[in-house]
């Protein structure tokens, strides 16, 4: 996106725009912030691009994405329109006051989060919702009686979008809701949709190696896995011949059950990576793959990608 708002400023053709940011211009070009001349795209005069950062005061400072302004733009807080920390946004400069430049938010192009999480306190009169990450306070779209009913620090994951409730989570002064919270942040899911779990359980619990012949069978060879003995998930084994001083590098071979563009495929993506408390782990991939099918459990046949390493006797590697 920074490359498309950027290439705005000298002109975007229409092949430049990539099919995800269509829907950006089209925006842009309904709020006059876009012309067309020429079969190019320009930004209009008095609209900058950028990403947002919000100082503990609430004050906004825009990053511009356009070089020709030396300093971040300082955006109040009743112009950041309900944009977040770490949004991309357009904003339409104000009239220059003082010597550094101003503006206000028009709209949000790019949400940093989804949600945010945020705690209720009680300020003068009103409960008003503290954001976990920020310390920012802002107003809750909910009614100040249904406000008042909650326990005061009660935790809630509110919509960025619309700051609508999603979700009770627990109360900031219960050290059992850290981990609710640390989840919640990152948008961190610990449960994954009916179609991504009916595909991770149609590929059972064990491998039949006689469906797998162009394969090669190393279940003689008395691999270790490095993980430790009470990982949920053993992802990597080694097998050293100190006679022949080959050296085998396993993996469990997740590509076999992890087809493009599949629904476990889409979760990943978005996932990212797993996530390891002390006591549990949030896994990128359903647990019937990533601690039983995929996990290179002791005496059970299990598919691996693996290198085979010779070394010489100064263990350099020969092939």
């Amino acid at each position: 996106m920074k490359e498309f708002l950027t290439k705005l400023l000298d002109g975007a053709s229409e092949k430049e725009v990539a099919s995800a940011d269509k829907e950006i211009l089209r925006n842009l070009l309904n709020l006059n912030a876009v012309s067309r001349h020429k079969d190019r795209y320009y930004l209009n005069n008095g609209f900058v691009c950028g990403k947002l950062d919000i100082s503990a005061n609430g004050t906004g400072f825009l990053a511009p994405y356009d070089k020709r302004f030396k300093q971040d733009i300082i955006i109040e807080n009743k112009n950041l329109n309900a944009s977040h920390y770490g949004d991309i946004v357009l904003a339409k400069l104000l009239p220059l006051k003082k010597k550094r430049q101003s503006a206000k938010v028009v709209m949000t192009l790019k949400l940093a989060n989804e949600t945010s999480v945020i705690y209720t306190k009680q300020i003068g009169s009103v409960i008003l919702g503290v954001n976990v990450k920020t310390g920012l306070s802002s107003a809750l779209k909910a009614s100040q009686k249904s406000l008042k009913m909650l326990p005061p620090g009660t935790l809630l994951k509110i919509s960025n979008i619309n700051n609508e409730i999603v979700e009770v989570i627990g109360n900031i002064n219960d050290p059992l809701s850290d981990e609710k919270i640390s989840l919640a942040v990152f948008n961190k899911n610990d449960e994954f949709n009916e179609e991504c779990e009916a595909q991770a359980l149609a590929w059972g619990d064990e491998v039949d190696a006689a469906m797998y012949p162009q394969r090669i069978d190393l279940r003689k060879l008395p691999f270790c896995t490095i993980d430790p003995v009470d990982a949920k998930d053993f992802d990597d084994a080694i097998y050293f011949d100190e006679k022949k001083r080959e050296i085998y590098v396993a993996i469990a071979d997740v590509s076999e059950y992890v087809t493009p563009y599949s629904p476990i495929d889409a979760e990943a993506k978005t996932r990212g990576f797993s996530v390891y408390f002390p006591h549990k782990a949030v896994p990128m991939l359903p647990r019937n793959l990533s601690e039983n099918i995929c996990s290179l459990k002791p005496s059970v046949a299990r598919l691996a990608f693996c290198f085979k390493i010779t070394l010489d006797e100064e263990d350099e590697v020969v092939k």
